[in-house]
């Protein structure tokens, strides 16, 4: 969905008090008014301030309860959900889709290739393991993935094993929602649950756009290498 299609609307976020649903709710409260409902079994969006506005109103509720629903759909011009998870193999296509769009140069035959290579085999490119994370948005359409490499050590990050965000994309239509950030926060998290303290990126030096998203998440520029900038965030328990 377009930047200019959500402006001026009053939009449904459910489980927006999560850590990446407190993403996307500060994204579409730039222009818009936003209703979250969640059940409030983990509230990042309290601390943020963005309660305190006029363009975020919270109500405590769950969506299996059509009371909870009815009431807050009640104006609602938009209604949306964003889910991060790891890739499923019913994720194929829709992931192939946009890994050919981030990377044009290859063709959907080479890309399928590495991906089974990728998944069944990261351990001959000398990777602890290979993650995939993808980004839903209304149940079933995937509009973003993150591919996120484990790797024993990654000079840039110091001593100790590291992720690697070998690739990210989101759908240009859907860019600006938060949907990029919460890709990383979700990597964060996996690399953290996989005995990672770094995770390491890069990205072309003439790729403006693609330098100060990494600066917005985290990244900090750790070095450069040919044309390449490279980056690393540390990560804690609470990334």
């Amino acid at each position: 969905v377009a930047t200019a299609m959500l402006t001026g609307k009053t939009i449904l976020v459910t489980g927006g008090a999560g850590f990446i649903g407190t993403h996307l709710v500060e994204r579409l409260a730039a222009h818009n008014k936003v209703v979250v409902l969640d059940n409030l079994h983990r509230d990042a969006l309290t601390e943020t301030g963005l309660l305190e506005g006029q363009n975020v109103r919270l109500m405590r509720g769950d969506v299996m309860d059509y009371a909870s629903v009815r009431d807050a759909t009640r104006g609602a011009s938009t209604i949306r959900r964003m889910i991060i998870r790891s890739s499923v193999p019913s994720d194929r296509e829709q992931w192939l889709d946009l890994r050919v769009a981030l990377w044009p140069r290859h063709d959907r035959a080479a890309h399928r290739a590495e991906i089974e290579f990728l998944i069944d085999r990261p351990q001959t490119l000398g990777l602890t393991r290979f993650d995939v994370l993808v980004c839903i948005v209304d149940e079933s359409n995937i509009v973003g993935f993150l591919e996120m490499s484990t790797r024993p050590q990654v000079d840039i990050c110091g001593s100790g094993s590291a992720g690697y965000v070998e690739g990210i994309y989101v759908a240009p239509a859907c860019r600006r929602h938060g949907a990029g950030c919460a890709l990383v926060s979700a990597a964060a998290a996996l690399a953290i649950a996989t005995g990672c303290r770094q995770l390491a990126s890069d990205g072309k030096a003439e790729n403006a756009l693609g330098i100060a998203f990494h600066r917005g998440v985290g990244f900090a520029v750790a070095g450069y290498r040919g044309g390449e900038v490279l980056f690393c965030k540390p990560l804690d328990g609470n990334a």
